[in-house]
């Protein structure tokens, strides 16, 4: 049990001593699926550039927000004792040790779409627009927990070292997007093609894309644990830390880059068929502020430190915590490097959808396969490029010309976790005619605050003007009518 508890201090150190000064990521898999067969939302161009606003000559889109994150525990079970006796409260490391084994992965994503608008041309269209992205997650290792938790567990000798912290264990991307996209109508064809250019520009950008830190006890008395130290960080953008200051500097970010979107779509009889690939191409070219961190020793010993008085019987004190932790900083230092440039990928995607209008297109049952390469789809470097995918089912139904909800459930599965149930609902709200507001709520882990480990919400308005009499591939074939009940409102 004391050979446990040693390892344990050591690792809460070493993950809480990186994060402090280097938060990060790149994550992005959760996006609001329901928008994809929402086909009166300009926002569904955005997830296809094959898609159009349905019976629309021109858009304008206002500001949109759209957030998302992943914990992987709820506040629920982080298990928190209060004492009123000596008027503190605890944890119990283990059992939330225990309990981290299930989900490693903390992101949070922010999208916030600027401006932006679009128009046809008889059978062609063109979307031109503006938005910001923050992208931030940290990964630990799941064996780490599991093997913190495991009494027995051989860890004496270098060849059984724990790994702590791997490739991507802390990341953090924030950029700036400027898109300009088209697409066509064939006429003989029910087919839509679409694509668009994106250019990228960064604001910051920190990663961990080599690191190996693990730890090992020296003999079978854990008098001694080593700790092996191999990582890069790099960070570049309008802040950079230095000398252990944040510092910011003045001006506008120059760290330009670029991806492409490809997207088609096939309508058969009430049935319409699509695809999408997005951010394909090499990303970001960071070149500005460019810091390179690495530790001065590779190895560190810890020895001599009495910790009892750290964690007793599974209670963490806090107090001595901070003391602990400064007596290790005086061993854990870095090296910085100045200069250079690198390029950094944004993850790129797949969409794979499908879906069946009935009830005179007042119902539409879709399918949505989304699928993501965290490394981009070509990876210039050898590094683990994990691939992970989520599967949306969702029914969308006409109340109204003016009223449309959805709901749906989606299905997520990737390296570190598979979950079945994840609810999301929607309504789109056109009572002006020109005028469209809409808010979606998808990924909803649990209905109660407290019980929530990640969700994504999103919000926002347009402007529209209509077009009476189009055909539009994105129904039926490219033959059938426009909705009736649209027409009559507008």
């Amino acid at each position: 049990m004391k050979r446990i508890t040693r390892l344990t201090a050591v690792c809460a150190f070493l993950f809480s001593v990186m994060p402090v000064s280097f938060v990060a990521a790149q994550h992005e898999l959760p996006s609001n699926d329901l928008m994809y067969h929402a086909f009166r939302l300009p926002q569904s161009n955005q997830m296809n550039p094959a898609f159009f606003a349905r019976n629309t000559n021109f858009y304008f889109t206002l500001p949109r927000v759209g957030m998302s994150f992943n914990l992987p525990l709820t506040y629920n079970e982080l298990g928190f004792t209060y004492n009123p006796a000596t008027n503190k409260t605890s944890i119990n490391l283990f059992d939330l040790a225990d309990k981290m084994s299930d989900n490693t992965r903390l992101n949070f994503d922010l999208d916030i779409d600027v401006v932006g608008f679009g128009f046809r041309v008889k059978r062609m269209f063109f979307t031109l627009g503006s938005s910001v992205a923050v992208n931030a997650n940290v990964t630990l290792p799941k064996d780490a927990f599991d093997n913190l938790t495991t009494q027995g567990k051989n860890l004496v000798g270098v060849n059984n070292a724990l790994v702590i912290a791997s490739d991507d264990f802390v990341t953090l991307n924030s950029y700036v997007r400027l898109y300009f996209g088209g697409g066509y109508e064939f006429e003989q064809l029910p087919l839509t093609v679409g694509a668009r250019i994106n250019l990228l520009n960064g604001i910051a950008n920190v990663n961990t894309t080599k690191t190996d830190i693990r730890l090992y006890a020296s003999d079978e008395y854990y008098s001694q644990v080593v700790a092996l130290m191999d990582y890069q960080i790099q960070s570049a953008g309008l802040g950079s830390y230095k000398n252990n200051k944040l510092e910011v500097s003045g001006g506008s970010p120059n760290n330009w880059g670029y991806t492409f979107d490809l997207g088609a779509s096939y309508a058969y009889d009430k049935f319409l068929f699509s695809a999408a690939l997005l951010d394909i191409g090499p990303g970001i070219h960071w070149k500005q502020n460019v810091l390179t961190h690495r530790p001065k020793k590779n190895t560190i010993t810890f020895d001599g430190v009495d910790i009892t008085n750290l964690i007793v019987g599974g209670q963490f004190d806090t107090s001595f915590a901070q003391a602990f932790r400064d007596s290790l900083t005086n061993v854990y230092e870095m090296k910085e490097t100045e200069g250079g440039d690198f390029w950094y990928t944004v993850p790129a995607k797949i969409k794979l959808g499908a879906s069946y209008t009935f009830l005179d297109d007042k119902m539409r049952a879709g399918f949505l396969f989304h699928g993501q390469w965290d490394k981009g789809l070509f990876t210039p470097d050898k590094a683990e490029n994990h691939f992970r995918f989520n599967t949306t089912l969702s029914l969308t139904i006409n109340l109204a010309d003016w009223i449309e909800v959805m709901a749906g459930n989606s299905l997520v599965f990737d390296s570190h976790r598979t979950d079945l149930i994840n609810p999301g609902a929607g309504i789109i709200l056109t009572p002006f005619k020109s005028l469209q507001f809409y808010t979606m709520l998808d990924y909803l882990s649990s209905f109660y605050l407290v019980d929530c480990k990640n969700f994504n919400i999103s919000l926002g308005f347009n402007i529209l003007m209509s077009d009476r009499t189009r055909k539009s591939s994105t129904t039926t074939a490219n033959v059938t009518p426009i909705i009736p009940e649209m027409a009559e409102n507008l």
